[in-house]
């Protein structure tokens, strides 16, 4: 467990009250929404969750701060589906756990605990870890300022990465996305229409106009291999083949990114005689649609 995650169950359980209240006093945050995505009670996960509710009622209550305005109304810091799809449901009573938030501190927390809560969601997807690391490191610099000391040499890139459960490279990827493509590249990496690597190719092409930006030799993409590779230049003749990719084969190419970095940081697991075979069943399965579409 993570230094915030732990910090954040210390505030909690020793610094919270249960209590029961009407649905109707809790404001989801709009920060929950601009990562995650809005619920959707169409949406098959969404759906199962109302059901299982149903069935079996809020095994887990929310998080919640008081309202700064509204009297005996409440912001929800986590538990925004499980809000939405009890409400659907039809309870008419939630039960929820009111955070402290009256040091600066327990404040940088609250903010913190809408991505440092969400331990269980996919992160296969780098459109919505992008979104998390925006909101994940605004949080943190606000903590860092209000208690510096238990920030002291320490970077924010490694409290990102263990708190995001991926590697410092991916960090590092995803924030030169960040801060380097123009506003067109960024919203659409953003909003999952284009891959990671697509995102990265763009801003490399940017950078360098006609030739492609060698692959960085310390921190390989997912897929290139760790030892050194003469630099190959593309002539400025050859156009880069930009074809649209719909968001169900982005989120599969995503998956396989992931895949693909989980086994460079674990060799052991690529050796696996398993893996190896379910690896080559996959790529018989490429080729096979690939030549059937020929």
């Amino acid at each position: 467990m993570s230094f915030l995650s732990e910090k954040l169950a210390d505030i909690q359980f020793s610094k919270s009250v249960m209590i029961m209240v009407d649905p109707f006093r809790l404001h989801p945050d709009p920060d929950n929404d601009s990562i995650y995505g809005a619920f959707d009670p169409e949406k098959e996960e969404d759906k199962k969750l109302i059901e299982e509710i149903k069935e079996m009622g809020l095994l887990q209550p929310l998080l919640v701060k008081r309202h700064p305005v509204l009297p005996e109304e409440y912001i929800i810091i986590s538990g925004h589906r499980r809000y939405h799809a009890a409400v659907a449901a039809g309870l008419s009573r939630l039960e929820v756990l009111v955070m402290n938030t009256n040091t600066p501190e327990e404040q940088a927390m609250a903010k913190l605990a809408i991505t440092v809560s969400n331990h269980s969601r996919d992160r296969s997807n780098p459109a919505i870890m992008a979104r998390e690391m925006e909101h994940l490191e605004k949080a943190l610099k606000e903590l860092r300022r209000v208690n510096p000391e238990r920030f002291r040499g320490t970077e924010l890139r490694a409290v990102m990465a263990e708190e995001l459960g991926v590697s410092t490279k991916t960090i590092a990827r995803t924030k030169k996305i960040l801060n380097n493509a123009d506003s067109q590249t960024k919203k659409e990496f953003t909003s999952g229409k284009i891959t990671q690597l697509e995102a990265l190719k763009r801003i490399d092409k940017s950078q360098k106009p006609g030739i492609a930006e060698p692959l960085p030799q310390e921190e390989p993409l997912p897929g290139q291999l760790s030892f050194s590779l003469p630099t190959i230049e593309r002539p400025k003749e050859i156009p880069s083949k930009q074809n649209g990719v719909s968001e169900g084969a982005a989120h599969t190419i995503n998956r396989l990114v992931r895949i693909t970095e989980q086994l460079e940081l674990n060799p052991d697991i690529a050796a696996d005689e398993e893996v190896s075979c379910i690896i080559h069943d996959l790529e018989k399965i490429i080729a096979s649609k690939s030549k059937n579409k020929k």
